[in-house]
């Protein structure tokens, strides 16, 4: 069972992770017997705009820099010799034709575009160039975002996308960017789309809708489960979720179609300001719904350290300027990937030894965790298929909110339940007059029997009755904060996969009903015992002497490997290994299981039957 849930995962991560190799390589760039580009021109005039859609103009466009030149210029042809640059633009590329080192710097853009029919209206969308821009098709000038300028004094930032309308004078369009930044210098330049008016409004209703449809999804969420917080307190796991939803929910109206900046003009220091905050809290929130979700399976001090980072880099894009708070994005994406693979591999772990609630947040995290990987580099190098983030964190949202709709159902159908049996309690008291105290007694007792039962369900294993894990993490907590030593054990039944497979999982569950009884008799007084997972169990042992623990582990290895073990009529003599670590003060309790688990480990390797101690 647990080699196929090895085998489910792999498939799962090669696919997920392959799916974002293939976004990275097979860039958006548009390839087409019908788009033929060259220096600063793109022939569209066997281009069917109806049939083939709207055009990326990544291209090689002229770049003139310090200056703006006018169109009226551009007409005499006295405008000098261009450089070129093929869009999209970045640092990278800037540092390759510049003609100096700054990065704060202003520059006209130029391409023309040849058509086949300049009858229709047709509509040109930008996204970003630079701090700020303005466009000009035909000599005309069509829309500004920010303001340009040839200084700092003299222009202003603003991040928007800009729409803008024209109608061709002929088969040949000039279009003519002026662009400038003295503010940011990121030197980056996205891909401008031309098109049919209506394909442009649409393509730019429609990705303004799945934002607005990802806010509204996550917008919900987050509301409903800071609701199941305020209920209930004492779980703290939808409180995170719902925080995290809420950051990303804003994030997603600032950063995809800047729906908030086409709503209010935020100035950019504050738009800048929130866009980063938004995403370095973002992580704090998911690393605390991961901790309070899966109990046990992330320690504490990956939810500290994850939460002093983020407040730390938070901390920048509040008190720091732009060009500070944005190299700081650069260490901080190596934190993200840091902390998205380790999350992955608890959780992974998690899954293969079967932890509650596991298997729901692990295939809901590879979306999430895909998705902010290809927006890392499509925030750096904007070469792959634009923004995954919004679709990642619903769909990891969505899965989430089931995993805690799960937990909270468990917690909601007890409730009922003994809702449910006070009231038929209360029921017999008001309809019957005779024998009352003697029914009330009865009905108490069998309550009361049930709340046992209960409680015995959740600290023991449902087959063999040992102490189950969860318990025996509470029995650890209570010796530790007692400070009393204690030694802790693993052990493992030895080719326990071959009597499954040669007599059957019936026998195999007889089996191990039977080692229990053993357990129990030969630990009784000095020691408990649990069943770890599968064939695996763990001890503790109240026993400070070494030597005494020693021989304690010998002795029931002993009786293990004498005792003829029959099971519907058939005898099976069975033998196990173990792995013997002493806590010690301070220690981590995960830390001593995984060095009992590497003695027992080691015992196994050297010829099984033993009992190791680390």
């Amino acid at each position: 069972m647990m080699k196929l849930r090895i085998i489910i995962i792999g498939i799962v991560l090669v696919s997920f992770f392959g799916a974002l190799v293939y976004g990275i390589l097979n860039n958006n760039i548009t390839q087409d017997e019908n788009k033929i580009m060259s220096n600063g021109v793109v022939d569209l005039s066997k281009w069917n705009f109806e049939q083939d859609g709207i055009v990326k103009l990544n291209n090689q466009w002229e770049i003139y820099f310090n200056q703006f030149i006018s169109p009226h210029t551009f007409e005499q042809n006295m405008q000098g010799a261009p450089s070129y640059i093929e869009l999209p633009g970045n640092n990278i590329d800037f540092n390759n034709i510049k003609p100096f080192k700054e990065n704060y710097f202003y520059i006209t853009l130029r391409t023309k575009v040849k058509i086949s029919d300049p009858s229709q209206i047709m509509a040109l969308k930008t996204t970003l160039i630079l701090s700020s821009y303005k466009i000009f098709v035909d000599g005309k000038e069509l829309g500004e975002i920010g303001k340009v300028g040839t200084s700092k004094e003299n222009s202003s930032p603003r991040y928007n996308n800009l729409v803008t309308f024209f109608k061709p004078v002929d088969e040949e369009v000039e279009i003519i960017i002026y662009a400038s930044d003295f503010y940011l210098g990121d030197c980056l330049i996205g891909v401008p789309h031309i098109g049919i008016a209506d394909q442009i409004v649409n393509e730019n209703r429609l990705a303004l809708g799945k934002d607005l449809f990802v806010f509204g999804i996550l917008f919900i969420i987050s509301i409903y489960h800071l609701g199941l917080y305020i209920k209930r307190k004492n779980d703290k796991s939808p409180l995170f979720f719902s925080f995290f939803c809420i950051l990303v929910a804003i994030r997603t109206l600032l950063v995809g179609e800047r729906f908030i900046v086409t709503l209010m003009p935020l100035p950019h220091d504050l738009y800048s300001r929130l866009a980063y905050l938004t995403a370095y809290m973002s992580m704090f929130a998911l690393a605390g719904f991961l901790y309070y979700t899966l109990e046990g399976l992330f320690s504490k001090k990956y939810y500290t350290i994850t939460k002093n980072i983020s407040f730390v880099f938070a901390g920048t894009s509040l008190l720091l300027n732009y060009h500070y708070y944005n190299m700081a994005s650069i260490p901080f994406t190596v934190f993200v990937f840091i902390f998205l693979a380790y999350s992955l591999i608890k959780l992974v772990k998690g899954y293969i030894k079967k932890w509650e609630y596991a298997d729901h947040v692990l295939f809901g995290f590879m979306f999430f965790g895909v998705a902010i990987a290809n927006d890392i580099i499509y925030q750096f190098v904007l070469i792959n298929k634009g923004s995954m983030v919004p679709f990642g964190v619903a769909a990891f949202a969505l899965s989430q909110a089931f995993t805690l709709a799960t937990k909270f159902s468990k917690a909601f159908s007890t409730a009922e339940k003994l809702t449910g049996e006070k009231e038929q309690i209360l029921l017999d008291i008001k309809n019957s007059n005779a024998c009352l105290e003697q029914r009330v007694n009865e009905r108490t007792k069998e309550l009361t029997s049930t709340l046992d039962e209960l409680e015995a369900m959740s600290k023991t294993d449902y087959l063999t009755k040992l102490y189950n894990r969860r318990y025996m993490y509470e029995i650890m907590a209570f010796k530790i904060k007692n400070n009393k030593r204690f030694y802790i054990a693993i052990g493992d039944i030895d080719n326990f996969k071959i009597i499954n497979d040669t007599y059957g999982h019936s026998v195999g569950d007889e089996l191990l009903l039977q080692l229990a009884k053993i357990f129990k008799e030969t630990l009784k007084g000095i020691g408990v015992a649990s069943r770890w997972g599968g064939e695996e169990f763990l001890f503790i042992i109240e026993e400070e002497d070494k030597d005494q623990v020693t021989c304690l582990m010998e002795q029931l290895r002993t009786i293990i490997e004498n005792t003829n073990i029959f099971v519907e009529d058939k005898s099976i003599q069975v033998t196990m290994t173990f792995g013997i670590c002493m806590y010690t003060e301070g220690m981590n309790v995960e830390h001593c299981i995984s060095i009992a688990d590497e003695a027992m480990y080691k015992g196994k390797n050297s010829g099984k039957n033993k009992a190791v101690v680390c």
